[in-house]
């Protein structure tokens, strides 16, 4: 597949960087909130308004 034809590729690699950022940081055996905070923290690094 051709990665240029995707609309919206760059905003989906930052989520997907975000996300990995998090979870690397933080392992695994957390809560489900413990990782949506962390990732609304990385992702307003990114400046992304979550």
């Amino acid at each position: 597949m051709n990665a240029d034809r995707f609309k919206y590729k760059e905003i989906t690699d930052i989520i997907l960087r975000s996300f990995y950022e998090a979870y690397n940081e933080l392992g695994d055996g957390f809560l489900e909130s413990v990782y949506e905070n962390a990732l609304y923290i990385v992702l307003t690094g990114y400046g992304l308004c979550v």
